[in-house]
């Protein structure tokens, strides 16, 4: 909670809310853009330090590595629909899930460039339908640790994992009854019959396997990924195409 009261909290100093208007008139002047005018510094300032409307927090490279109180985040900030928490200093899915029991609305998470330990024996307990999208790149993630997230987050219809350390992609049928968007670049998933296997996720409308170390590419005659409309494959090495 002090990562977000220090950072959306109203300045009380009316010398440094001077500065900050002085700063934004800089950039007017840098761009060269005289018409471009600021208005509304106090109400701008009031809204953002209302807590208790605040629907978007930023709180990336800030620090943070456990949350003050279970009661105190849900109080504080209700509403809020999209958090940002990557690059800090996590280290416990379960710090993780208790945010998310705090913010009932929570639809949008980035956990990434946080080093997670092992998934907690209980994470069956959570469950957050509401999420939609989930972004947990450079974790050093592997596929099972992303399929038990798909249990606790099990209707996300975007879901990006770049990065981690996933080189097979088994996916049980039903895990992901929504996913439209699954972004996989630059893990060493390497054969094209691992991203075969993505084909038990019905509504996958967009596969990103940029940088996999794929090197051929061939589809099946049956009806595999019959709702993908864009797959990305750029970065890799791919001497064959074909239809089996």
């Amino acid at each position: 909670m002090k990562a977000i009261t220090s950072r959306y909290g109203q300045m009380d100093d009316e010398a440094a809310a001077k500065l900050t208007e002085a700063e934004l008139y800089s950039i007017q002047k840098t761009m060269n853009a005289p018409f471009l005018e600021f208005v509304g510094f106090d109400e701008v300032a009031s809204k953002q330090s209302n807590f208790q409307k605040l629907e978007v927090i930023n709180l990336r490279l800030q620090n943070v590595s456990n949350i003050d109180g279970q009661v105190g985040l849900r109080e504080l900030c209700p509403h809020v629909v999209e958090l940002d928490v990557s690059k800090n200093l996590f280290t416990e899915w379960t710090t993780i899930f208790n945010i998310c029991l705090q913010l009932e609305l929570l639809k949008w998470l980035n956990v990434s460039e946080n080093i997670m330990g092992e998934m907690p024996t209980n994470y069956g307990y959570y469950r957050f339908p509401k999420l939609k999208s989930l972004i947990c790149g450079t974790m050093r993630l592997d596929w099972d640790t992303v399929l038990e997230l798909g249990r606790v987050y099990p209707f996300v219809d975007e879901l990006r994992a770049p990065l981690n350390g996933i080189t097979t992609l088994d996916t049980p049928e039903g895990l992901f009854p929504n996913l439209a968007v699954l972004d996989l670049e630059g893990n060493p998933i390497g054969g094209w019959e691992e991203v075969c296997k993505l084909a038990a996720i019905p509504r996958l409308e967009h596969l990103n396997v940029e940088n996999t170390g794929i090197t051929r590419i061939y589809f099946q005659k049956s009806n595999m990924f019959p709702n993908l409309k864009k797959l990305v494959i750029s970065c890799n090495r791919i001497g064959d195409v074909g239809i089996n």
